[in-house]
């Protein structure tokens, strides 16, 4: 047992990297395979509704004036990116999904050098383990919509504010932090809240 114990603990100190690869590995894979057999729910419908319109639109802009002309539920931007896949594999909706698969397992990634960044490396490690094996994490994971989107792009604005503070690369950071919360919202309503809390961090 004791053997055990200081193998987890030279693994954790020495080769972190292995574990996070192995969790990632399996977040992937879960995720994949549940994008591909898991049935479409009230939601996704959403989703194909919006871009299940045919003859599919010329642009991105004439998306955007149509669905702001008209009382869409959420921002359209998620609903324009996923007219790249639908164009580029048509009428084969499960394989969309693997878009929101890969921005997943990018925040998951991002969250262990958002910990790292902080020399929190061992909560990192362990945090984006955590997930990476969590079965509700897969399947948002897995599912069309633009929560997983929403997480990747709240870890990316999350590692603009240590630079910020330090006032290290000031105006790149802040740049991106402004442009990251600005897709953040033409993603969905919700990531107000989110934006409210990190006026409150900067507040205090």
């Amino acid at each position: 047992m004791e053997f055990i114990e200081k193998s987890i603990r030279r693994i954790l100190v020495r080769k972190p990297f292995i574990l996070l690869g192995f969790a990632l590995a399996y977040f992937f894979i879960h995720a994949t395979t549940a994008s591909l057999k898991l049935e479409f729910w009230r939601d996704e419908a959403w989703t194909l509704m919006a871009v299940d319109t045919p003859p599919f639109y010329k642009n991105w802009m004439d998306y955007y004036r149509e669905h702001i002309a008209t009382t869409g539920a959420h921002p359209p931007l998620f609903y324009a990116i996923t007219l790249i896949p639908a164009r580029l594999i048509p009428n084969n909706p499960r394989i969309w999904r693997l878009m929101c698969v890969i921005s997943s397992t990018l925040g998951i990634i991002l969250l262990y050098k958002l910990a790292k960044q902080w020399k929190l490396r061992k909560a990192g490690l362990m945090a984006a383990i955590l997930l990476s094996f969590n079965p509700q994490m897969i399947v948002i994971g897995s599912e069309l919509r633009s929560y997983s989107f929403l997480f990747l792009i709240a870890i990316l604005m999350a590692l603009q504010i240590k630079p910020l503070i330090e006032k290290k690369i000031f105006a790149k950071s802040a740049i991106l932090l402004f442009t990251f919360s600005l897709i953040g919202l033409f993603f969905h309503y919700i990531f107000i809240f989110l934006l409210l809390a990190f006026m409150i961090f900067f507040a205090i």
